[in-house]
């Protein structure tokens, strides 16, 4: 039996993993390097991270020090880092640290002895004593239901890694978020006729955050790694304290805080050359090949879009029921809320010896959790906590479930 199995290889797997086996645990890792930014995230983009931020789980290996290594271009802050480069980063973070990644999915995971049994798709089974769950945002796309839409017309915005396949058509997209804005101006660059439908009024991070700041605004605003402002403190750098502040509290702003926006950046590329509507999506229906969505303005009056296809850029729902091979583990999870596991501060679920990090334990830890940052702390705290408790012979649940229910 090897110490750990990590579950995911994309910057919270790949992180952890590297942190584990520099610990010294045998460790193995299942799943593709960067492949939810690779085959999920569309060319073209750019990261809305600082470069500071955007470091793998306090590795020597910093994404500045790769930069200079291969010549890139970087900036600690004040510079959007391009998608290709962040995946390039990672695959020299798994060649430097993590070795052996393993392309195969997790089938189901059963609890086994003092570990757990995984049956993986091409038949083999391995055991472990622990099991990290770090698979990001994979299965948890969130997905408008509109009356009438033919799924053949409608996708949500992680099934495009190349959006030129959209030039000359008309693209209608769903969203009010850095993803829906982005996914529109490169579809607009790439030739489609896109347009934006919005259930309130964007908000725009103010454009001259592209600058670089002065010593004045830096004292004023200090730049933590989820952004400037002392009120970014608790989010940015506090996970444990945010873990003793009350479930409700934390479920509220687990996933709102730094909620959906368009960086400054990004303005002059969609406003006054997308055209962006205010309102709700009410039927849709197919006409021929194209798509007809019926919307209701802010203002009250009716709207339709005759389209080709239409993107929801809507996120994501953290929901543990929606990862296949949890099925056999589901009644023994404790839940903050419908499919949102409760974590104690090692990131240990109420199973004893199954983790999960990454975006799922930000009701647990705290907002940072959703960006890469949060790795800096995920990465080298799993790895204290896994190497003290397997050397003990039973691992207790440490954090407090008496807000929590058993997920069903």
């Amino acid at each position: 039996m090897i110490d750990a199995v990590v579950i995911g290889a994309g910057p919270y797997g790949l992180s952890a993993a590297a942190q584990l086996m520099r610990a010294g645990l045998n460790v193995s890792v299942f799943g593709r390097s960067m492949s939810m930014w690779r085959e999920h995230m569309p060319k073209g983009m750019v990261l809305k991270s600082d470069g500071f931020a955007t470091n793998f789980g306090k590795l020597p290996l910093t994404l500045e020090n790769y930069c200079r290594e291969t010549g890139k271009n970087y900036r600690p802050v004040s510079y959007r880092t391009p998608i290709a480069d962040l995946i390039a980063y990672g695959e020299e973070v798994q060649r430097r640290y993590v070795s052996g990644v393993k392309d195969v999915e997790v089938s189901k995971l059963y609890p086994s002895g003092q570990g757990f049994r995984l049956e993986l798709a091409d038949g083999t089974v391995e055991q472990a004593a622990r099991v990290v769950v770090a698979t990001g945002l994979t299965g948890l796309q969130r997905m408008p239901v509109i009356a009438g839409m033919p799924e053949s017309h409608i996708s949500h915005a992680s099934a495009h890694a190349d959006l030129a396949r959209f030039a000359n058509q008309r693209v209608l997209v769903i969203g009010a978020g850095q993803s829906a804005f982005e996914t529109a101006a490169l579809l607009h660059e790439n030739g489609a006729k896109v347009q934006v439908i919005t259930r309130r009024k964007p908000f725009w991070f103010a454009p001259e955050g592209e600058a670089d700041p002065t010593l004045w605004t830096r004292i004023r605003h200090p730049n933590f790694g989820l952004g400037p402002g002392w009120r970014a403190w608790l989010w940015s750098e506090q996970p444990i304290l945010f873990s003793h502040l009350p479930a409700h509290i934390r479920l509220a702003n687990a996933y709102s805080t730094f909620g959906p926006a368009g960086s400054g950046w990004l303005y002059h590329r969609v406003v006054g050359k997308i055209e962006i509507t205010t309102g709700q999506i009410q039927t849709a229906e197919a006409i021929d090949n194209s798509v007809l969505v019926r919307t209701v303005a802010a203002t009250g009056e009716a709207k339709n879009f005759l389209v080709d296809h239409v993107i929801a850029a809507t996120g994501y729902h953290a929901d543990i029921r929606r990862i296949g091979f949890l099925a056999p583990v589901l009644p023994q999870i404790a839940t903050l809320a419908d499919g949102i596991p409760a974590l104690d501060r090692g990131f240990q679920t109420s199973l004893p010896g199954l983790h999960m990090i990454g975006y799922l334990s930000a009701p647990s830890l705290g907002p940072s959790m959703r960006f890469i940052y949060g790795t800096n702390f995920a990465a080298p705290q799993l790895a204290r906590v896994l190497k003290r408790n397997l050397k003990t012979t039973t691992v207790g649940y440490s954090g407090n479930l008496s807000a929590a229910t058993r997920t069903t």
